[in-house]
């Protein structure tokens, strides 16, 4: 179940690469699939035990995913121009999204 999991969380961020937010979001997402298979890993073959086991090499990816959420927020409040560039993506990813709804009704 690995690689299906991997495989749809990498189309989804492939395919919300264009809104800042939603890409940073999608890549913690990433890294916390890959820790959490690394640790099942480790668990089912028994490699999670040791200062090397699998269980501790799981916190790398966990904590990549958490640097990326604590930076994108850190920047998201304390950066006027990341904000408003977040909120003008998400307005055009609407606008289009509208226009392409009515040109399907249409």
């Amino acid at each position: 179940m690995i690689v299906p999991t991997m495989l749809a969380a990498l189309i989804i961020t492939w395919q919300t690469r264009k809104l800042f937010s939603e890409l940073m979001h999608n890549l913690a997402v990433v890294f916390w699939i890959v820790a959490n298979c690394t640790w099942m890993i480790g668990e089912f073959y028994g490699w999670d035990e040791g200062r090397f086991g699998l269980r501790n090499l799981a916190l790398i990816p966990f904590s990549i995913g958490l640097i990326i959420l604590a930076v994108y927020y850190c920047l998201y409040f304390f950066k006027r121009s990341i904000r408003e560039k977040v909120i003008s993506q998400t307005e055009e990813a609407l606008q289009e999204e509208r226009s392409h709804a009515n040109r399907k009704t249409a």
